[in-house]
């Protein structure tokens, strides 16, 4: 939002903006500043636009070698995942990095953190241990030093499946032994025996 001079005193000819490294208004290079003055009524001036250039000689960028911070948010670089999420910082006045020579494109120059994807479709994370290599680049094409860091994939467990429980046994059949049957008596319709 526009930043109203508040020790201006309405009606005065005079006005003052004052800017400073300490307010984050002033950087090395080129500073540019729009002024726009508005009456009583609203209506707004023509906008004058000026422009500071600083000369304060840049401090040399760090060098050092980057630091690995995270691999998808926790400290363990041993994966089941099919992505995988580093985040690092590097020292101050890098402007460019690099993980094995690709450009990590949305790195924001001097921010001073980063971050890489690696991912089975991108062909850059694969079953095993895979390694990585990153870097950074000063204004002037400077390398700082390189810092090396891995990632493990390691393939799910598959857990058996539970073994099915037998069929209950049938009950056991007993038999009886069968008694012969009794033999016919004799009829009376033949001859008696004698006595």
């Amino acid at each position: 939002s526009p930043y109203v001079l508040r020790k201006y005193q309405p009606g005065s000819t005079n006005w003052s903006y004052v800017v400073s490294a300490n307010y984050q208004n002033l950087v090395p290079g080129e500073n540019s500043y729009v002024f726009t003055a508005i009456s009583k009524d609203g209506v707004r001036s023509d906008a004058t636009t000026l422009v500071l250039t600083y000369d304060k000689p840049a401090e040399p960028a760090d060098l050092s070698a980057p630091k690995v911070v995270s691999f998808n948010g926790g400290s363990s670089s041993e994966t089941t995942e099919d992505a995988v999420k580093v985040d690092g910082t590097v020292g101050k006045g890098i402007v460019k990095m690099y993980v094995d020579d690709f450009l990590l494109t949305k790195y924001v120059a001097n921010s001073g953190v980063w971050s890489y994807y690696a991912r089975t479709t991108y062909g850059n994370l694969k079953d095993g241990v895979n390694e990585y290599s990153v870097y950074g680049l000063d204004v002037d094409g400077n390398k700082t030093k390189i810092t090396k860091f891995t990632i493990t994939k390691k393939t799910p467990e598959v857990m058996p499946a539970p073994a099915s429980a037998p069929p209950p046994a049938e009950p056991a059949v007993q038999s009886t032994p069968t008694q012969p049957a009794p033999a016919p008596e004799p009829t009376s319709s033949g001859p008696r025996p004698p006595l």
